[in-house]
C-alpha cells in the first residue's frame, strides 16, 4: 500500500535533499493523550499516567515514531500537516512485513488503558511479547476525531538514529518512494525536485504530480503528473533545458561559494563600508539647491546601510535558515565558524532588529520626525563588522574564498 508524509515545503525539500527523515519522540507529538496510556493495577485500585512509570520512561527514551497517513484527498490534512497546501506529499509503498501498524479509533472515545500487573508478569516472561502488546494496544490508538488522518505508523529503535543537535534522524526508504506530490500552493516545481533527485545515488521509480482541487467536490481529486516515472530520464534529462530555472540548494559546491563570493558577499561588504564612508555623514553628501533631493540622498544613503548591515548580520549570524541562505559557516570547515566567532553583541542585535522594523516592514516601530536617535551612523557598527569579516577570512576554507574578497577584508 501507499502512504503519505506530509510536510512544509522546506522541511520537505530539506528531507529529500539530505535523505533523511526526523524521527517524532512519543511526548512530543502534538496530542497530549498520544501514547500515553493509564496503567491500572491491583485489580484496578491503582491508575497511573504511563509516564509516570519506570518502564514506559524507558521506552520513551528509546523508542521514536513516523507517521504516515493513507489519504492524499483531503483538504484537511494538506491544511494541517502541508502549510495550508503549500508543502508536498511524499507518497511510499510498503508491503504487510514492513513494520507498518494502523492506528485505531474507538467508538466511543475511551481512552487506551493497560493492565500494569499483567504487563509486569509479561514482561518477565517474554520482553519482545510486552513491547507488542504496549505498541498495539496503547501506542496505535487515538480518540476518534483524529480518524480523518487514517494514519498509520512506524515505530523506530532511537539507539539506531543519527542524532544531530537535540534531534535524531534515520535514513528515508527511497526505494520505496513512489510519488511526489506538490501542494495546491505550493512553490516549488518539478525542477527544484529533479535538481535534488540527480544527486541521489539510488536509482528510483518516483512520479512528480500537482495537486488540483476537485471541481464537483471538496477533495484533492484532480492530479496533474508533471514527471512520468522514468528513473533514467529523471537522472540524465539535462537540466539546461529548463524554462524556468530555480537556484541550488543546500549544501553547496566549492566552486560555488567561491564564485559567489566573489560577486555578492564582495558587494554586501563594499556597500557597507561605502556607504559608511561616503553618504552616512550628511556633511560629506554633495550639497544640492533642492532639499527634497538632498532628502532623497540621506534616506537613500540610511536604506542602504541599513539593509547591507543587516545582510552581513545575517550572514555572520543567520536565524531561521533556509535551504537556499549562504551563510559565514558554509566557508569553514565543520563547526570551525560557529566554534570561533563570538556570542553576537547587544548592538548588532539592536541594530538587525532595527533594520527589520524600520527599514524592511512597515511597523509602529518606525520612528518619526528627525531625533538625533533615528540616525544610523555608529562606529561601532564598523569596528564589530570589520572584526567579524576580518575573522572570517582567517577561518574560511580557501578552496572557497574569492581573491577578491581576501583582498577586500584584508584591506578594512
Amino acid at each position: 500500500m501507499i502512504v503519505y508524509r506530509y510536510l512544509p515545503e522546506e522541511f520537505g525539500l530539506r528531507a529529500l535533499q539530505q535523505q533523511k527523515w526526523k524521527i517524532a519522540r512519543l511526548l512530543e507529538l502534538n496530542d497530549p493523550f498520544d501514547c500515553q496510556p493509564i496503567l491500572s493495577r491491583n485489580s484496578g485500585a491503582d491508575e497511573v499516567l504511563a509516564s509516570d512509570d519506570a518502564y514506559f520512561r524507558e521506552l520513551y527514551d528509546s523508542i521514536g515514531i513516523l507517521c504516515y497517513c493513507s489519504s492524499i484527498n483531503d483538504p484537511v490534512i494538506w491544511s494541517h500537516y502541508a502549510d495550508s497546501h503549500r508543502g508536498i506529499a511524499l507518497g511510499f509503498e510498503f508491503k504487510p512485513t514492513d513494520g507498518l501498524l494502523k492506528v485505531k479509533y474507538p467508538k466511543y472515545d475511551s481512552r487506551a488503558h493497560l493492565d500494569g500487573d499483567d504487563l509486569d508478569r509479561l514482561k518477565k516472561e517474554n520482553y519482545d511479547e510486552a513491547l507488542l502488546k504496549v505498541v498495539s494496544d496503547a501506542f496505535t490508538k487515538k480518540a476518534k476525531s483524529w480518524e480523518y488522518e487514517r494514519e498509520y505508523r512506524h515505530f523506530i529503535y532511537l539507539k539506531g538514529c543519527d542524532m544531530i543537535g537535540s534531534h535524531y534522524f534515520r535514513d528515508m526508504p527511497l526505494p520505496n518512494l513512489r510519488r511526489i506530490v506538490l501542494g495546491v500552493r505550493s512553490h516549488v516545481t518539478e525542477s527544484d525536485v529533479r535538481r535534488i533527485m540527480s544527486r541521489w545515488q539510488i536509482p528510483c521509480n518516483v512520479e512528480i504530480a500537482k495537486a488540483q482541487t476537485d471541481p464537483k467536490s471538496y477533495r484533492i481529486t484532480a492530479f496533474q503528473t508533471i514527471y512520468p516515472n522514468s528513473a533514467v530520464s529523471i537522472l540524465q534529462r539535462d537540466h539546461t533545458m529548463c524554462t524556468n530555472p530555480r537556484p541550488p540548494l543546500r549544501p553547496f559546491s566549492d566552486q560555488y561559494l567561491a564564485d559567489y563570493s566573489g560577486e555578492h558577499v564582495a558587494y554586501e561588504i563594499t556597500m557597507f563600508f561605502y556607504t559608511l564612508d561616503a553618504f552616512a555623514s550628511t556633511g560629506i553628501l554633495p550639497p544640492h539647491q533642492n532639499i527634497l533631493q538632498r532628502d532623497f540622498l540621506s534616506n537613500l544613503a540610511a536604506e542602504s546601510y541599513a539593509t547591507h548591515l543587516r545582510n552581513l548580520i545575517d550572514f555572520c549570524y543567520p536565524r531561521k535558515l533556509k535551504l537556499t541562505d549562504i551563510i559565514a559557516a558554509d566557508y569553514c570547515q565543520g563547526k570551525s565558524w560557529s566554534n570561533s566567532a563570538p556570542v553576537i553583541s547587544q548592538i548588532l542585535m539592536d541594530a538587525r532588529t532595527r533594520a527589520d522594523k524600520e527599514v524592511a516592514h512597515l511597523t509602529s516601530s518606525r520612528i518619526s520626525g528627525k531625533p538625533q536617535h533615528k540616525h544610523w551612523r555608529n562606529p561601532q557598527h564598523r569596528a564589530e563588522i570589520r572584526d567579524l569579516l576580518q575573522l572570517f577570512e582567517k577561518t574560511a576554507a580557501p578552496q572557497r574564498m574569492n581573491a577578491k574578497i581576501v583582498d577586500i577584508i584584508r584591506s578594512l
